[in-house]
């Protein structure tokens, strides 16, 4: 990570630091708010009682004071009443009813300042009785704002807890990001300096190097001019009795080439073996297992003995093509005319196209069968009817590419009636058809995989099944692989493929062909 990436992370930690804090600062106000309003809650709680106790007192007093004069009122009634039995023996004429009268208003007033009590008496029991329902109800709900500030307070307090742990965690990683970082700058710088050391060595060498061959190359110079008066190369009437050479870089380029044509001739042979192999043990395994006792049908029993004996017709490839190499000479020139070998790997090549051929109409039989199994589902029949389409490519893909090597190897036979210049469009024709079979490979490789993601979720699919078809997908993967890499090859080589170096006379720039011909 680079110091600009590392300044950067720490920006953004710093914005996220500072997000942090100023929530920390909020949740912390919002804390003390409700805090203040909880204790102001809690006095309002406390007057509330004071005025109910002070309520109750009240009524106390007037429930004694209303005894008080119930008692009253029952000793005057007592008393009144004595009263008035005495005086019922004594009649004395208009002098009697006074008295009788001036006690029955008394008896009046005192019936109605009692009921005027008894009132204010019930008055009082019923606003004492709705204060004290007022204030249950508003303690209650105090209380219950008070528990709801609370759990706020609480789940406010495990935020904040856990933003600062997080941010803990962060900043330790960082800093623990940072020290690293620093040990490998370090570590880095020493390199550096290493290595500008070593460049100004290798400097100092190579400009004595150069020096060292400038001082020779004039020196031969100086020989050459010295020891050799004689040129002939000047004269193309005396350069036709010289030897004819040839390029050595051309003709270590070709080798070379021929060397990794042979490996990716390799790669594909096993491949190809490993696809014909797992292709057999597919056959055995499905739509019928031959391992359970029962019998496979005819057309795979015929596949399978066909790619059974796939080594006879796929190890040639690979076989031929390292002969033909071991058969080239240093000191021969390569060219189409030398390379009398290519026509037994052609050959090889047309004997297994020839059985790819054979063995087709089996595979398209086998699949017509698994098409016709009642567990098949339409999507599995589709995919494969792709199928069968993308082995008849494949197969007119190998027709193809067997058609131009043909035409490549019959131009080192001497009875070959193409012309020389023909050679630049064989081998164009040859790279398209080798780009067109990893088209072709690649598209049958798709549909094939296709048919096995819908074949894994029938319930019928064994484990066997599953193994096998993994394995053939992975071999069809190779070959893919493979034939890429060889169409790849010749097309970014054919300028090299297709020029006629031939060989070249001392001080000319013709070849010896052309030489002869322009001397007759």
């Amino acid at each position: 990570m680079s110091s600009g990436e590392l300044a950067t992370k720490y920006q953004k930690l710093a914005q996220e630091y500072a997000k942090l804090k100023a929530q920390v600062s909020v949740l912390k106000k919002a804390v003390i708010d409700e805090q203040s309003k909880s204790k102001v809650l809690e006095d309002s709680v406390k007057d509330k009682d004071q005025s109910l106790r002070k309520c109750m007192q009240e009524i106390d007093s007037l429930t004694f004071r209303n005894q008080q004069i119930s008692r009253r009122l029952v000793v005057l009634q007592e008393d009144l009443e004595s009263k008035e039995s005495a005086k019922k023996g004594k009649r004395k004429g208009a002098a009697a009813p006074v008295p009788s009268m001036a006690t029955g208003v008394a008896a009046e007033v005192h019936a109605e300042e009692l009921q005027k009590k008894i009132t204010e008496n019930e008055q009082l029991h019923m606003q004492v009785f709705e204060v004290k329902q007022e204030s249950q109800e508003q303690v209650q709900r105090l209380e219950a704002q008070l528990a709801l500030l609370e759990q706020q307070n609480e789940s406010h307090q495990e935020v904040m807890d856990g933003v600062q742990t997080k941010h803990g965690e962060e900043l330790s990683l960082l800093q623990d990001d940072k020290a690293l970082k620093e040990v490998r700058l370090q570590k880095l710088e020493e390199e550096l300096s290493v290595m500008k050391e070593r460049a100004s060595t290798s400097e100092r060498q190579l400009s004595q190097t150069k020096g060292q061959l400038t001082n020779e190359s004039s020196t031969m110079a100086r020989l050459v001019s010295e020891k050799l008066p004689f040129n002939d190369t000047v004269n193309p009437d005396w350069n036709v009795f010289n030897v004819p050479t040839y390029d050595r870089k051309q003709q270590m380029k070709a080798q070379e080439l021929i060397g990794q044509a042979s490996r990716l001739v390799h790669e594909l042979t096993s491949g190809l073996a490993n696809f014909m192999n797992y292709l057999e043990q597919r056959a055995t395994a499905y739509p019928i297992d031959a391992a359970t006792g029962e019998s496979i049908s005819i057309a795979n029993q015929r596949l399978c003995r066909h790619l059974h004996g796939h080594a006879a017709w796929v190890k040639p490839l690979d076989q031929t093509f390292a002969s033909f190499k071991s058969s080239l000479r240093k000191d021969v020139p390569v060219t189409l005319e030398t390379c009398t070998g290519l026509q037994q790997f052609v050959n090889a090549y047309h004997n297994f196209v020839i059985n790819m051929q054979k063995s087709l109409p089996y595979q398209l039989i086998s699949l017509d069968e698994e098409s016709r199994l009642s567990s098949c589902p339409p999507t599995l029949e589709r995919h494969n009817n792709n199928l069968r389409d993308g082995l008849r490519r494949v197969i007119a893909a190998f027709v193809n590419l067997d058609t131009y090597l043909q035409l490549v190897a019959a131009q080192a036979l001497p009875s070959c009636a193409q012309p020389a210049c023909n050679r630049t469009a064989i081998f164009r024709k040859l790279t398209t058809c080798l780009l067109q079979l990893h088209r072709r490979i690649k598209e049958m490789s798709a549909c094939f995989s296709s048919k096995v993601a819908q074949e894994h979720l029938l319930p019928t699919a064994s484990q066997k099944l599953k193994t096998t078809n993994e394995c053939v997908l992975s071999s069809l993967a190779s070959v893919v692989a493979c034939t890429d890499k060889i169409g790849n090859f010749v097309q970014s080589n054919l300028e090299y493929i297709t020029v006629q170096a031939g060989l070249q006379a001392r001080g000319a720039s013709m070849d010896v062909t052309n030489a002869q011909t322009e001397q007759g």
